[in-house]
């Protein structure tokens, strides 16, 4: 009796599915890059665009505190950093933007204390909001980590 002997080599296979399930247990690189990206819109862009990009301009400032800028009075004493907006002074709640990445999540915060009086509307002040998602945002972590699989593929 004759035999047929038919011999694979599984290695390449091997090596795909190893890197394959790593890439669906670690997503910090595509993570991280999302941070980046929302460090940019909500410490940046959304207060050069007084709240726009949030879905909302923000409320005017009120007379008070137009007058104690005026007058360089309290919280106001210092020089700002740039005339006209309406809550950039010292910048330190545009830098107070953190992100903490791990191998399954992200999270965006601001490290101010005054950071939630705004977003959230708390006292006498008016929300101003900062931290949002929406579509476009959605459509952008979508898009990087579907580039993670893809890469994690080849």
């Amino acid at each position: 009796m004759s035999q047929l002997t038919i011999s694979l080599d599984d290695t390449q296979v091997r090596k795909k599915l190893d890197a394959l399930t790593r890439g669906v247990r670690d997503f910090r690189r595509p993570l991280d890059e999302i941070g980046d990206d929302m460090l940019d819109i909500y410490g940046n862009r959304v207060f050069q665009d007084q709240g726009v990009p949030a879905g909302e301009p923000w409320r005017k400032l009120s007379v008070t505190t137009l007058l104690a800028r005026q007058h360089r009075s309290g919280y106001y004493k210092n020089t700002p950093i740039v005339l006209g907006k309406i809550l950039i002074w010292t910048g330190r709640l545009m830098r107070g933007f953190r992100k903490h990445v791990s191998p399954t999540r992200l999270v965006v915060d601001n490290t101010v204390p005054y950071f939630k009086h705004h977003q959230e509307s708390r006292g006498r002040t008016p929300q101003r909001r900062m931290l949002f998602l929406n579509a476009k945002i959605v459509l952008g972590v979508l898009k990087r980590i579907e580039q993670h699989v893809n890469n994690t593929l080849r």
